[in-house]
C-alpha cells in the first residue's frame, strides 16, 4: 500500500482497524485499487475452539467493514458494498468500491467522531433506563442494516440473558482446550492486538 494511487485508503483503513473484534483477534486483511478496498477474512487469527463456524470471526469483519464505510463517508467518499465476491475465495469477504465524492455525506458519516472513543465497558452501568428515543434509534439503525435488535426492557427478560450468558461462561470455562485458546490471546497491550486479563 506504498503506492501513491493507494495512499488514499490509508486513513480509511487506519479507523477500519480500530473496530471491536472476538477476543481483540482482529481477524481482518485489505486489499486497496485504485477504485476500491477489498476485506478479507484472516482465518490464521480464527479461534477454533471458541467459534468453530467463525460467526464471531465474521461478525468481527462486518464490524471493520462498518468502520471502513463510516471513514469513507466522513471524507465525502461515495461508497457502494459488495458483500461475498467470489465462491472460489470465501476468506473474500466484500469489497467497498467507491465512484467519487458525495455532495450529500450520507449519514454514517456522523459517527465517524466515535470510532476512536468506542471502549470496551466491564463494570457496572448505571441504574437507570435508557431514553425511549435512543432504545428506537437503534432499533431503527439495526433495521437499516437488515438486522433486527430487540431491547430487554424487563428485569424477568434481562434475568434470562443474565441466566444463559452464565450458562455458556460456565460451558466455556469447564473445557481446557477453550482455556488454553483464550490464554494464547492474552498478552500485553502493547502487542495492539488480544487481551489483558
Amino acid at each position: 500500500m506504498t503506492h501513491n494511487s493507494q495512499a488514499w485508503a490509508v486513513p480509511l483503513i487506519r479507523k477500519a482497524v480500530l473496530a471491536p473484534s472476538s477476543h481483540n483477534t482482529q481477524p481482518w486483511r485489505y486489499r486497496v485499487s485504485e477504485s476500491a478496498i477489498d476485506l478479507y477474512a484472516d482465518r490464521a487469527r480464527a479461534l477454533p475452539v471458541n467459534d468453530p463456524d467463525d460467526r464471531e470471526l465474521l461478525i468481527s469483519c462486518g464490524c471493520a467493514l462498518m468502520n471502513l464505510r463510516v471513514a469513507a463517508a466522513s471524507e465525502g467518499r461515495d461508497g457502494a458494498v459488495e458483500l461475498l465476491i467470489s465462491v472460489d475465495q470465501p476468506d473474500w469477504l466484500a469489497r467497498l468500491s467507491f465512484a467519487g465524492t458525495s455532495k450529500t455525506p450520507p449519514k454514517e458519516a456522523e459517527l465517524a467522531a466515535f470510532i476512536e472513543q468506542r471502549r470496551t465497558h466491564r463494570k457496572r452501568f448505571l441504574p437507570r433506563d435508557v431514553d425511549a428515543a435512543a432504545v428506537g434509534q437503534l432499533i431503527d439503525s439495526a433495521t437499516d442494516e437488515g438486522a433486527w435488535l430487540r431491547p430487554l426492557t424487563t428485569d424477568a427478560a434481562r434475568q434470562t440473558a443474565a441466566n444463559l450468558v452464565a450458562e455458556g461462561d460456565a460451558a466455556q470455562w469447564a473445557n481446557p482446550r477453550w482455556r488454553r485458546e483464550l490464554a494464547a490471546w492474552m498478552h500485553p497491550r502493547r502487542r495492539g492486538d488480544g487481551g489483558t486479563g
